[in-house]
């Protein structure tokens, strides 16, 4: 299932780092020990009173202070990540694309200076079977049909990389 999310990559000797996945955790805290080449969050949301997750979903009409509360939650997951991330490793960030989800800035949320936006993929969640979204709140799934995995890259030799560099047109380079 990696090896087709990751276009045809070679995992395999990464295995062992694959199967440390954590869930129900602080993605502002993250408390790990070592090193990974892969970081990944998957739909990043603030639970908010009634069920909701700031973004009023088909209304249209955001909560400000909740997307605030949101682009700070994906700010400080990528200063806990910074420091667990291997030289050469990415941090993925899955989320939905259209309006207000639009609204959070993706993939400029993730500026930072040891990072490099490598682009976005068609998220699949099939892909990550048995995994199923959740609301933050009330754990009722959401359709991802608009979702991508936005990939940032951190300088330096690691891991192959998901996606090549982009060049300044925002076109992949070739490689």
């Amino acid at each position: 299932t990696l090896q087709r999310e990751y276009q045809g990559l070679d995992i395999r000797s990464h295995a062992a780092r694959v199967a440390d996945v954590r869930y129900g955790v602080d993605a502002r805290v993250l408390a790990l020990s070592e090193k990974y080449d892969r970081i990944v969050f998957n739909f990043p949301c603030m639970p908010v009173a009634r069920g909701r997750d700031g973004n009023s979903e088909g209304s249209g009409v955001a909560d400000a202070a909740a997307l605030e509360e949101n682009k700070a939650l994906v700010r400080a997951f990528v200063d806990a990540a910074m420091p667990r991330l291997a030289p050469g490793g990415e941090l993925h960030v899955t989320h939905k694309t259209k309006a207000p989800f639009s609204w959070w800035g993706l993939p400029g949320l993730v500026a930072h200076a040891a990072l490099a936006y490598r682009g976005a993929l068609v998220f699949d969640r099939a892909a990550y079977y048995p995994y199923a979204n959740r609301k933050a709140r009330d754990r009722k799934s959401f359709a991802a049909l608009d979702a991508v995995v936005y990939v940032y890259a951190r300088a330096g030799d690691g891991a192959p990389a998901t996606l090549p560099p982009l060049i300044a047109s925002g076109a992949p380079s070739p490689a």
